[in-house]
């Protein structure tokens, strides 16, 4: 099969642990011809969204990448909320795709697919949406003007072409229902996928850490990154370990640090000797040092990382109401805040926190919920059904 993946309202970068980069690799390793149409802007080793011009390449993993010129080339403000490119309809006549699969459709160039879709039958129109209240809709001009009216009109007029729809969680659903539209195609809760890293590739990276930062075997791993600004709950979680002085544990911190946060998380960051900053790293290092790490921390808000710690046979601290309850089986730990870390700290310095069988059961929910198998396939399943349907 030919899938086309459109990602636009992102930038989209190479070697990242995002659902497109995952979802799109899956369908190249199952044979498929697999594409990637974005917008002229990457990301940088910081995060930080870079221009790389309109191109076409092919990636490591045999992804054939298009990259779009800007619509609107003198406004960077009003192209990054309206997102319009040129030439994706052009793009998609020249594939010709089975599948289209789009990854967030609040962009304006959303119409070049929908126009090609009901010109062509016979593909297959998907759509997925991450976007919930705690990354979008954050402020009145967001959540009343970009969201409630302008992308609210393009969701109303265009969302029942789609033959079906992904939410990664109730949340992700239920923000879109009421910022956009209740008139929804068919649906389906999907959590992110993830790549999977077995025993003998965690243990192969967590020897390496160890030996490179010359860290004893009795000595604990700890984990936390992101974007280090309040929501992270990064200083509430430095300030427990900070109590519980004789526990021994390495801790790595990994992210960037806001320009406000910097005079408040610098000087904690080179507090105690027992944590390592190791400032931004691409997704690819990430998974090497979850591998490492005994405990992942997510005390905050949600991301995609929770899945991959899983992925490595990590387990998590997790936020409560944060989504992921239902994923879990009652052996996760469960912060309400900066109280709650405290005992949990204590607890692990005690033994009384058996890391080694919860990463038995990271292991276990991961192959479960979060393999990236499980959204392919659920995309090829809804392609032979509606080639069934329509009698393609």
């Amino acid at each position: 099969m030919k899938i086309v993946h459109i990602c636009m309202c992102d930038p989209y970068a190479e070697n990242w642990a995002y659902h497109r980069n995952i979802s799109s690799v899956q369908n190249s390793i199952d044979g498929n011809e697999t594409y990637i149409v974005t917008t002229s802007y990457s990301m940088d080793e910081h995060g930080h969204s870079k221009y790389v011009g309109p191109i076409e390449y092919v990636n490591d993993y045999g992804v054939k990448v298009v990259r779009l010129s800007q619509a609107i080339i003198h406004n960077r403000i009003i192209q990054d909320r309206l997102r319009l490119v040129s030439g994706l309809y052009d793009t998609l006549s020249k594939i010709n795709p089975d599948i289209i699969m789009v990854h967030n459709p609040q962009f304006f160039s959303l119409k070049d697919v929908i126009r090609y879709k009901c010109k062509h039958k016979n593909v297959l129109l998907l759509g997925d949406s991450h976007a919930d209240y705690t990354v979008s809709g954050r402020n009145v001009l967001s959540k009343y003007v970009l969201n409630k009216i302008i992308y609210a009109t393009l969701m109303r007029k265009y969302i029942l072409f789609f033959d079906k729809l992904y939410f990664i969680s109730e949340q992700t659903k239920g923000f879109f229902e009421e910022l956009y539209t209740r008139r929804l195609p068919e649906n389906e809760i999907i959590p992110l996928g993830s790549q999977y890293y077995p025993p003998v590739e965690k243990d192969k990276f967590r020897n390496e850490v160890r030996k490179e930062f010359d860290i004893s075997t009795d000595t604990l791993i700890f984990f936390h990154s992101g974007k280090l600004d309040p929501r992270k709950k990064t200083v509430d979680l430095l300030n427990a370990f900070f109590e519980v002085k004789n526990l021994k544990a390495k801790f790595f911190i990994c992210g960037s640090i806001p320009d406000d946060q910097k005079e408040i998380l610098e000087p904690m960051l080179e507090r105690d000797k027992r944590i390592v900053f190791l400032g931004w790293k691409t997704s690819i290092e990430i998974s090497k040092y979850l591998c490492a790490a005994d405990l992942y921390f997510q005390p905050g808000m949600h991301s995609v990382t929770l899945q991959n710690a899983l992925s490595c046979g990590t387990p998590a601290v997790v936020a409560s109401g944060t989504g992921y309850e239902e994923y879990f089986g009652g052996w996760e730990i469960v912060s309400t805040g900066y109280s709650d870390l405290i005992k949990i700290f204590n607890s692990i310095e005690a033994n009384k926190i058996d890391l080694v069988q919860m990463g038995k059961e990271a292991y276990l929910c991961a192959e479960k919920n979060f393999d990236s198998r499980i959204f392919a396939q659920d995309m090829y399943r809804t392609y032979r059904k509606f080639c069934i349907d329509k009698d393609v």
